[in-house]
This record gives C-alpha cells, sequence and structure tokens, in this order.
C-alpha cells in the first residue's frame, strides 16, 4: 500500500520556505481552537437552555453588551495577532523593498512552458547567459535572488517546499529568495501556468559548473 500524499506546502526543503510552514501550522491551530470553542458552547448551551417542561414562553434576552464587546475584541486580538505573525514571515524571507543588483535566476512564464536564464556573471561558468526551458536549475545550499515575469499574461511561479507564491506579471518583475538545502521529496513541485506542472531540479556544487559550460 502507498504511502499517504503529504501536501509539498508541509514538507519545507529550505530556510525560506520552513517559516511559511510554520505559520500554517500556527493558522490552522487558532483555527481549530476558535472552532472546537464554539462547537462547545453551542452544544453546552444546546443543554444548558433546553426546554424542560415549563409553561409559557421562557424569557427573551436581548444582547448583553458586555459579552458582545468581549468576543469582538477577541475576535480583533486573533487578527492581530496572525497580522503580526505574517508580517514578520514575509520579512523573514522577502527580499527588501527596492533591492538592486542582477538577480541569480530570471524565470519567465509563456503559454506552455517556464523560460529560465542565468545573466552573465551569475552562472557558474561565467559566459553569456544560459537559457533553459521547463526544467529549472538551482545549485544546493545557495540563496539566490530569483526575479519572475512573464511574456503573455499573469502566472503564478510556487515552488511550496522551497519559496512562497509569487505572480508573474507582463512587464513587471517580481523578486524572492529561493534556496534548497535539500532534495525535496519530490522533484515534480508545483510551478504552476493554470494546472501546467514543471520541474525544478536542485544539484550539487560539483555538477553546476558542469551543466552551466553544456548549456551555453
Amino acid at each position: 500500500m502507498s504511502a499517504p500524499a503529504v501536501l509539498p506546502t508541509l514538507q519545507p526543503a529550505s530556510p525560506l520556505a520552513a517559516p511559511i510552514t510554520t505559520l500554517t501550522y500556527v493558522t490552522l491551530g487558532i483555527g481549530l481552537a476558535v472552532f472546537a470553542l464554539v462547537t462547545g458552547l453551542t452544544f453546552y448551551f444546546i443543554w444548558r437552555y433546553q426546554h424542560r417542561g415549563a409553561d409559557g414562553e421562557p424569557p427573551q434576552i436581548l444582547g448583553n453588551a458586555r459579552d458582545e464587546i468581549i468576543w469582538m475584541l477577541m475576535a480583533a486580538g486573533i487578527l492581530v495577532v496572525l497580522f503580526g505573525l505574517t508580517w514578520t514571515t514575509m520579512n523573514r524571507i522577502d527580499p527588501q523593498a527596492g533591492q538592486d543588483g542582477t538577480p541569480d535566476l530570471i524565470v519567465t512564464g509563456h503559454p506552455w512552458f517556464w523560460e529560465a536564464n542565468y545573466p552573465r556573471g551569475t552562472n557558474p561558468a561565467g559566459m553569456g547567459v544560459v537559457s533553459t526551458a521547463s526544467e529549472i536549475h538551482i545549485p544546493t545550499g545557495k540563496k539566490l535572488l530569483l526575479e519572475v515575469g512573464s511574456a503573455d499574461v499573469i502566472h503564478d511561479f510556487w515552488v511550496p517546499q522551497l519559496a512562497r507564491k509569487m505572480d508573474a506579471i507582463p512587464g513587471q518583475g517580481n523578486r524572492l529568495w529561493i534556496q534548497a538545502d535539500r532534495w525535496p521529496k519530490s522533484t515534480a513541485c508545483p510551478v504552476t501556468t493554470s494546472e501546467l506542472r514543471r520541474r525544478l531540479v536542485n544539484i550539487l556544487d560539483g555538477r553546476w559548473s558542469r551543466l552551466a559550460t553544456r548549456a551555453v
């Protein structure tokens, strides 16, 4: 019997993806706690205020300002906590605004494939621009600045085990960090154009230079 499938987002293979996984678990935990509280209170009030055979209509409660303020403040507090955790996570994994310099990798979305360009000076062979299609190769253990764009319409670039999702927008280069500290359990990571799946492969440094030399 095959092993149960696990979401790639919950199997981080990068220090840039691990904070996202942690945030996912925290958000899920808070959501489950709220669900358990609401469900428990619902069944408690069903039992506590059930009809017990008394004649006439029971007393009608029109509202309780104190209780309403308390649960509104609790909901607002949860939102503030989640906002703070999300803000902290984004600051840990995203490039700073206005990050200058040539990106290590430029990825462009096309109707049926992804194009990857390694600019001069950033590819390991130090040669012209190295270009690949459908497969994107990155060295293991190195943090790369990636620029995502599109040649036609808006696409989404996402390798959940390595980095966050980023929109690929025509005429606009969006940047993010990407890093692979180990081989993901599945090399068929969802780098998607609609439902299209492509491959992102991280390789050892010893093969990195040889790969770039052959690609030019």
